[in-house]
């Protein structure tokens, strides 16, 4: 062969290839052309390979992994996650995952979701969307007084120590818990029409109520709203009830805006700016500038807001 010849078969050769790893690079942007839904995915795969790599005590879909995801999200404890490039994506990731576990713990229903636009299933905030300064908005009163000091002292007594069979404990019930703290304050279930034939978990912002009743298997059961027990349903309900809203863009701002008895509820952002509120927990001690809350999920009982990771924002509901 002449080398001509083998320069033409090179050519051939090198271009073969070159059309092969564009049409590999077609076929995956092809088959997953939504660059949220990659995001999701990657970062799903990266924050739970680090666990597995970690922490291989922590089974993925466990109340540990919950209680783990809580933890980092709230506290940014793991330093060394902290560090790792891709750390807001994998937060956004924990925080979609802590405010729904159910979704994303079974894989029929996670699919589900991963094939759609995952950031807008959970009501995520466009922060750009709203004023950059912390706002008040005043509406209208609800019908029923709240006392802080009742839902204060609830608060103080079931943090650690759930009340049940009256309500449900289980992993990631934050609201279900600061709900339950709005209920001892004075505020009354608002039930849907035929609730007891309602499923267990009923998606709506227009209700709010939890119903213990018992059956064969498992014998204590609850029928509860997804506004008793979600953070953005449970933001919804009682913003159209008439709870103040206050925006706080870091700590400094929700030391000095909030009061005892207010319901304050932590966000992160993605790296497109968006929001995405997690977790829910009540201010039960302290003063302005150093303010103490109670919560559940990872429990505490008049824990330091100054202990929560500066990465966070926050929303004040104040019931009235």
């Amino acid at each position: 062969m002449n080398s001509t010849v083998k320069k033409v078969s090179i050519c051939n050769v090198l271009c073969l290839l070159v059309l092969t790893l564009c049409m590999l690079t077609v076929g995956a942007f092809a088959e997953d052309d939504s660059g949220e839904k990659t995001s999701v995915l990657e970062a799903r795969n990266c924050l739970n390979s680090y666990i597995q790599n970690n922490y291989p005590e922590i089974e993925i879909d466990s109340k540990e992994y919950i209680d783990f995801l809580s933890d980092q999200l709230v506290f940014d404890k793991d330093i060394n996650l902290l560090n790792q490039d891709n750390y807001q994506e994998m937060m956004a990731y924990a925080s979609l995952y802590v405010i729904n576990p159910d979704s994303y713990a079974n894989k029929k229903a996670r699919n589900k979701i991963e094939g759609k636009e995952i950031w807008s299933t959970y009501a995520l905030v466009d922060e750009q969307e709203k004023a950059a300064s912390d706002e008040l908005s005043d509406t209208l009163a609800t019908k029923q007084s709240f006392s802080s000091s009742k839902a204060i002292s609830y608060a103080k007594k079931h943090a650690r120590n759930p009340n049940t069979p009256a309500y449900p404990a289980y992993g990631s019930d934050c609201t279900n818990f600061v709900s339950q703290c709005i209920k001892a304050g004075g505020k009354s279930f608002t039930y849907a029409p035929s609730y007891k034939t309602k499923p267990d978990k009923y998606g709506t912002t227009k209700y709010w109520y939890s119903y213990h009743y018992t059956s064969s298997n498992p014998y204590h059961r609850y029928k509860q709203s997804t506004a008793f027990m979600r953070v953005s349903d449970f933001y919804t309900y009682w913003k159209n009830k008439g709870a103040n809203i206050i925006s706080c863009k870091n700590r400094t701002t929700l030391q000095d805006k909030a009061k005892l008895g207010d319901v304050v509820q932590l966000a992160k952002k993605n790296s497109s700016g968006k929001t995405v509120y997690y977790h829910t927990i009540i201010i039960t001690g302290g003063k302005k500038g150093d303010w103490k809350y109670s919560a559940r999920s990872n429990s505490a009982v008049d824990a330091s807001i100054s202990k929560i990771a500066s990465t966070n924002t926050f929303r004040i509901i104040r019931i009235k």
